[in-house]
């Protein structure tokens, strides 16, 4: 997991992983009456890594094509001086 998310968690012991919830939580939406079906659907991803993280698992669970997976490019800021 991200390292923000995890350090949260750590005096625990326990391990966070967010993959597993994402095809459930696909599957669960895609079920719903209200679902508008893939050609009317687009996910769009906070980052590039929450992209290459998820990407294969909407593509898989909501048969998307490519154009409809999208991400937010963000600049990092202070990267450069």
């Amino acid at each position: 997991e991200e390292p923000p998310t995890s350090p949260s968690v750590s005096d625990l012991g326990a391990t966070i992983r967010m993959e597993r919830f994402v095809p459930r939580f696909l599957d669960t939406y895609k079920a719903q009456s209200g679902y508008a079906g893939k050609m009317h659907t687009y996910v769009l991803f906070p980052d590039k890594g929450a992209y290459k993280r998820y990407m294969e698992s909407v593509a898989e669970r909501l048969k998307l094509d490519p154009d409809h997976i999208l991400y937010i490019k963000k600049p990092r800021v202070g990267d450069q001086i």
